[in-house]
């Protein structure tokens, strides 16, 4: 169902700022190649970032997930379901706690 309702992402051409990424690399993956990021947004209360995953190969992994250069371990993602973390920013990086569809930690 995600693929089904799955939309392009908009890009927003700015001009160029200082910053602390580089001009060119990745701004987060996730491994393994069977789980597919389907949102990455804003967490409603403003606590974080809400990332949804879903696993596409029909097989349980533990998955990883690489922001902004700090990697997460996201714990282990059952075959064919979503799931979702809020991301907090931490000092030594973000910490993944897993959260329901309605972001109650759980």
């Amino acid at each position: 169902m995600a693929q089904a309702l799955e939309q392009p992402p908009v890009a927003i051409i700015t001009s160029p700022g200082k910053g602390r990424l580089p001009s060119a690399g990745s701004l987060g993956s996730i491994s393994p190649s069977s789980l597919q990021v389907i949102a990455l947004k804003k967490a409603d209360n403003g606590k974080g970032l809400i990332l949804r995953v879903q696993e596409t190969a029909g097989k349980t992994q533990r998955g990883t997930f690489t922001f902004m250069g700090n990697t997460t371990d996201l714990g282990i993602v059952r075959a064919k379901t979503i799931v979702s973390w809020r991301l907090s920013k931490k000092p030594s990086g973000w910490k993944a706690v897993r959260t329901n569809i309605i972001e109650e930690n759980q």
